[in-house]
């Protein structure tokens, strides 16, 4: 694969390390960048009071439409909503792909690691998405505002990005590859996530229906167990090991969005957890563990052969990140309040545009400048101002149609999409 970069590989013990290094520095920042916005962007961080128990009807009444106590001003809610103010993922495909387009050696040492931040955006975006659906319930107008949502929020930057690596010619190259980037056949170079993701907000209200329904019905035990027969028949038909590389098809990684609806599910039960002392520990363990399964690293210690077998472990990485997100969720520790500070927020809430449009820039000046480490950092910084005019002319508009359409008057603070 260094080759697809035009570059030999470097084996070299200084290189390896040089490697890591940079890939830790990205990896921790990457981290420390995707929640608050995320909340924010999945409309998640309003009134939550039924997280202190099991969701219940409204009101205390038996009702068909199952949803978390929303009742404004809940002490529990308004802490809730504050709490859930992180964002991670956004910068770790970003730094991993900065790495490999002005300096392609390092390519076969750190590849899969942007796919650690794919992996955990598919945990957050649908536990995320769960709590909202829990908070405002499964009535026609509140699944259609979530539609709107998502449709307004994801499509218009998406099509745009198509069309602009079309003109470049990057990645998409040809009418036919652009019809099918368009129609979500087909994913090319890392925009193949949004293919995935969108077709999974289809999947996503029957499923948290389901869960929710289980839950209040029969109790953890057996929402637990039903997720996993659903997990296994999943594996059944589509196992992860045979996961095709950067498929566009959602059935493939549908494991790391069903931890993410059990965790939003579960989530009062873990929240009742002494998880304040095992906060800062278990960053740091899951990002020890995701530095080990890297190429590199292994190749450094123990001589294993460069492989790319790290590309469709999203099981496993799945369920880390979904541990590490009930760990963290709150802000506990050292690690949780750096994930909850405001800067990070503001950094979070650009992730997406920047997510789109990085690779363009990347492309444009690795070609001009190969190898320069100066190029590369002013390349970081055009991603993200890219990002931030994306956020500005694009997501925030967007959220106010979104709005106006619900007949929801608020005003639009920085962070929020």
């Amino acid at each position: 694969m260094a080759r697809a970069y035009g570059a030999q590989v470097c084996r070299s013990r200084p290189c390896l390390r040089i490697a890591a290094a940079g890939w830790i520095g990205a990896a921790w920042r990457g981290f420390t960048v995707r929640f608050a916005g995320a909340a924010r962007s999945y409309g998640v961080g309003v009134c939550t009071a039924g997280f202190a128990g099991v969701a219940r009807p409204c009101g205390g009444k038996a009702q068909p439409r199952l949803c978390a106590d929303r009742r404004a001003g809940s002490a529990d809610g308004a802490v809730a909503g504050r709490r859930i103010h992180f964002q991670l993922c956004g910068t770790a495909p970003g730094a991993d792909h900065a790495f490999s387009h002005f300096y392609p050696a390092t390519f076969p040492l750190t590849r899969g690691a942007g796919k650690y931040g794919v992996w955990l955006f598919f945990v957050l975006s649908s536990f995320l998405l769960t709590l909202r659906l829990q908070q405002r319930g499964f009535g026609l107008s509140s699944l259609a505002d979530y539609a709107l949502g998502r449709t307004l929020r994801v499509l218009p930057l998406y099509f745009l990005a198509c069309l602009l690596y079309y003109w470049a010619g990057i990645g998409i190259t040809t009418a036919t590859e652009l019809k099918a980037a368009l129609t979500f056949q087909q994913g090319f170079i890392h925009l193949w996530t949004i293919p995935v993701e969108f077709k999974f907000y289809l999947l996503l209200p029957p499923l948290a229906w389901a869960g929710l329904w289980l839950l209040r019905r029969y109790g953890h035990a057996t929402l637990i167990i039903s997720g996993l027969s659903l997990l296994l028949m999943q594996q059944a038909l589509w196992p992860y090991w045979q996961t095709p590389e950067n498929s566009a098809e959602t059935r493939w990684y549908l494991p790391a969005f069903l931890f993410g609806i059990l965790a939003a599910l579960l989530l009062p039960n873990l929240r009742q957890l002494h998880r304040s002392r095992v906060a800062t520990p278990c960053a740091l363990a899951t990002l020890l563990v995701l530095l080990l399964a890297l190429p590199g690293t292994r190749l450094w210690l123990f001589g294993t052969p460069l492989s790319a077998d790290l590309m469709d472990k999203h099981l496993y990485l799945g369920l880390i990140w979904t541990c590490f997100l009930v760990v963290l969720v709150d802000g506990q520790g050292l690690a949780g309040r750096l994930l909850m500070s405001g800067p990070l927020a503001r950094l979070g809430a650009i992730s997406y545009s920047t997510y789109l449009f990085h690779w363009l820039v990347f492309s444009l000046l690795a070609k001009l400048w190969p190898g320069n480490a100066a190029a590369m950092c002013a390349a970081l910084a055009l991603a993200l101002l890219a990002g931030a005019l994306g956020y500005r002319l694009f997501e925030q508009p967007a959220e106010r149609l979104r709005r106006r359409f619900s007949g929801k008057s608020h005003k639009l603070t920085p962070g929020e999409s």
